[in-house]
């Protein structure tokens, strides 16, 4: 109802939301999944003290996308993603 709610009185809506998988139960996922065209992924893993910083796309509405996760840096430079997924 929301999501329709949306469509119907604000045709350009952009709604940027956090979704922590640690600390919000499954249900919440699945409903944002339901409200959102699209869903990103970020996650931080901690290998030898180097940050690795991954990211993907997890679900998009009506669209085809790759489910590859892809690694970011963050420096001086901004936000960088290499040519070629993560492994």
């Amino acid at each position: 109802m929301l999501r329709a709610r949306y469509s119907r009185n604000n045709s350009n809506v952009l709604a940027l939301l956090v979704f922590d998988t640690g600390i919000h139960p499954r249900n919440v996922g699945r409903s944002l999944q339901v409200l959102a065209d699209a869903l990103l992924e970020v996650k931080l893993e901690d290998l030898a003290r180097e940050p690795k910083r991954l990211f993907r796309v997890f679900s998009t509405r009506g669209m085809a996308h790759s489910p590859k996760w892809y690694s970011f840096t963050i420096d001086s430079a901004g936000l960088t993603f290499p040519d070629q997924p993560a492994h």
